[in-house]
């Protein structure tokens, strides 16, 4: 990752216009596979066709945004949900993950004049309303944006002095501190970047905050009682969203999917066909020496120890 940047730089190791572009067609394709032999149901009909129709007509282009506010990323431009059985409308297939505003985004296309556009964020690859974005920047702000110190949140109610949410996941460019303490910081406009502040009581953190177990255990539990989001739903957060966001702070950068993160560990040690004890054994001894993840299929969890056995 580059030097104050929150994930994998786009622009380094990211898709590119050309392979964004396959990569659409082929997202599209299996929606209509799976409707087709009848694995799927649209909420609104002839979807999936209108998203595959977007997708022929693709404009690649190459440039930088910024997530101005909460945007839903779309694993394809579909309007509507896409269900499987048992058709729980909490669980659209296309919602891929969520953006949080500061969040910079390398556009690969457009599609309905910009309506739709096809985004890089560094950890996802996805659709996303052109309106929730900035205009775009220019090569010296995105440059500054991604290289400039970071201050990142430990809770997720921070906001700035004009109402700016600073959430977990994602860090503001630091451009120094006031007299009176507070952090002076730039924000996501529909302009571009501008300036803020952040007061100097905030839950934040210069920079990374130090990793310690009991500093990722008190961010973890500050956000017990927050909505899940399967995809990032209504702006809500599912398991492996929440654990991506929740080690930002402490600069471990995870994939954004629970089956890339149970491959991102110093070690894997697997479980399965030990008994309980052996199992519980197993964990105990990871967590002498790290956090420990634990990882089944669809899912992900943070082992958070053991109490009275």
């Amino acid at each position: 990752a580059a030097a104050g940047a929150d994930g994998i730089d786009p622009w380094r190791g990211g898709w590119g216009p050309e392979g964004a572009a396959i990569d659409a067609r082929a997202r599209v394709a299996s929606y209509a596979g799976e409707l087709a032999r009848g694995e799927v149901v649209e909420q609104q009909r002839d979807a999936i066709a209108a998203a595959r129709a977007r997708v022929d007509a693709l404009e690649s282009v190459d440039h930088a945004r910024l997530v101005v506010t909460q945007s839903q990323l779309y694993c394809a431009p579909i309007e509507g949900a896409v269900l499987r059985a048992p058709y729980d409308p909490a669980f659209d297939r296309n919602l891929c993950s969520t953006l949080h505003p500061g969040e910079l985004v390398r556009v690969l296309g457009r599609s309905d004049a910009g309506a739709w556009l096809l985004v890089d964020a560094g950890h996802t690859l996805g659709w996303v309303r052109g309106a929730t974005l900035s205009a775009r920047l220019s090569e010296d702000d995105r440059v500054a944006w991604r290289d400039a110190p970071r201050l990142h949140a430990l809770r997720d109610d921070v906001r700035t002095r004009a109402g700016v949410p600073l959430r977990l996941g994602v860090g503001l460019p630091l451009a120094g501190r006031d007299d009176d303490g507070s952090f002076r910081v730039r924000v996501a406009a529909a302009t571009g970047p501008i300036d803020d502040h952040i007061a100097a009581d905030a839950a934040v953190v210069e920079g990374y905050a130090v990793l310690t177990r009991a500093g990722v255990l008190a961010a973890a539990f500050a956000q017990i009682g927050a909505p899940y989001g399967w995809g990032g739903r209504d702006g809500g957060r599912d398991c492996s969203q929440w654990l991506r966001d929740t080690l930002v702070p402490f600069g471990i950068t995870l994939p954004r999917h629970s089956s890339q993160q149970a491959l991102a560990g110093v070690r894997t040690v697997d479980v399965a066909g030990l008994d309980d004890a052996a199992k519980l054994a197993a964990i105990d001894d990871a967590a002498a020496t790290g956090l420990v993840l634990e990882y089944l299929p669809g899912h992900v969890m943070l082992d958070v120890g053991a109490r009275d056995g």
